[in-house]
């Protein structure tokens, strides 16, 4: 068997930016990324024991709602009435959420 790799010629398709992009999708009806408005506000850790059964419950509500541990945190921060921008509320921060 052969190790050698095909040849393939360049397309050399023009980068398309966003915009453009977007437009091409919505045309063809497929889902496009949304994009945050406002960027996230600088984050620090904040390290605090809590109980077992806290933790494994609130781990066990993450993973059924597919969010993260800072989203039900700070969720529930906002509810006890701190101040929190929207902005910073992100149900999974590691993924981006498509619209349709």
């Amino acid at each position: 068997m052969s190790n050698a790799k095909p040849n393939f010629s360049s397309l050399d398709l023009p980068k398309a930016d966003d915009d453009t992009l977007d437009a091409y999708a919505k045309s063809r009806g497929v889902p496009t990324l949304t994009r945050k408005t406002k960027p996230r506000a600088p984050s620090v850790t904040i390290r605090t024991d809590v109980p077992d059964y806290l933790a494994q419950a609130m781990r066990i509500e993450a993973a059924k709602s597919r969010s993260t541990l800072r989203y039900l945190i700070l969720k529930a921060l906002k509810n006890d009435g701190w101040k929190i921008e929207d902005g910073d509320i992100v149900e999974d921060g590691r993924r981006p959420s498509a619209s349709n």
